[in-house]
C-alpha cells in the first residue's frame, strides 16, 4: 500500500493475529461441534435453523433470535427511574437514543442485578421498539433447530413461560428461548406504553 510518498507493507498473519488479539473476548461463533453440516434457515421438511444470540443472566442461559439483536454494550450508565415496576432499572443513552434498561432476573427465579459499570446489556428490536435487556456475559451465536424446542409450560411452573414461552436441552444444558414480542405485550408493561 502506498501512503503519499511511503511504502506499507501489511502482512496478512500480522493482520489476523493482530484482530484476534482485540476480538478474542467478544462474541464468538458457536464452535462445530454445536452446529451440523446443515445451512443455516435451510428447510428440512418442516424444520427450520435460526442464529441465535445465547447469553447468561445469573446461572440461566437464554437465546434470543439474532434478527431481533441490534448491538450488545458494556458500560452504559443507567439512569434510574422511581416509581416503575422494578423490572425497569432505568434508561440507557446511546449514541443520542433513550432506552429503556430491562432486567429479566427476577422471571428466571433470580435476585435482580446489580447495575454498575461492568453491566452488559443486549439491544433488542421489536416491531420498531428498542430496549436494553441486562446480562451477565454473552456466550456467543448458535444455530438452533425449531425442532428441539420443547413446551416451558410443561416443565416451569412459575412466570418463565411468559416470555421464555419455548426452551431446548442439549447435553444436560437447558436453554431458554426469549420471545421478546411477548415481553412488549404483556400486562406488566401496558401501563408504561405511549399512547
Amino acid at each position: 500500500m502506498v501512503w503519499g510518498t511511503k511504502s506499507f507493507h501489511f502482512l496478512t498473519r500480522k493482520i489476523s493475529t493482530l484482530v484476534f488479539s482485540e476480538l478474542k473476548n467478544q462474541v464468538a461463533i458457536a464452535n462445530d461441534t454445536e452446529i451440523d453440516d446443515q445451512p443455516i434457515e435451510e428447510e428440512t421438511g418442516t424444520d427450520l435453523r435460526h442464529n441465535y444470540m445465547v447469553a447468561k443472566i445469573k446461572n440461566s442461559t437464554i437465546a434470543i433470535e439474532i434478527t431481533k439483536v441490534l448491538e450488545v454494550i458494556e458500560g452504559s450508565d443507567v439512569t434510574p427511574l422511581y416509581k416503575v415496576a422494578d423490572f425497569i432499572r432505568g434508561l440507557i443513552s446511546l449514541r443520542g437514543q433513550v432506552l429503556s434498561c430491562i432486567d429479566l432476573s427476577r422471571y428466571l427465579g433470580h435476585e435482580l442485578t446489580v447495575i454498575d459499570e461492568r453491566n452488559k446489556f443486549i439491544v433488542i428490536n421489536v416491531s420498531g421498539v428498542d430496549f436494553a435487556l441486562c446480562i451477565d456475559r454473552v456466550l456467543g451465536i448458535q444455530s438452533i433447530q425449531q425442532s428441539s424446542f420443547q413446551d416451558s409450560t410443561k416443565v416451569f411452573q412459575n412466570e418463565i413461560p411468559n416470555y421464555f414461552p419455548n426452551f431446548r436441552e442439549k447435553e444436560g444444558e437447558v436453554t431458554l428461548i426469549f420471545k421478546p414480542d411477548l415481553f412488549l405485550k404483556s400486562t406488566e408493561l401496558q401501563e408504561y406504553k405511549k399512547n
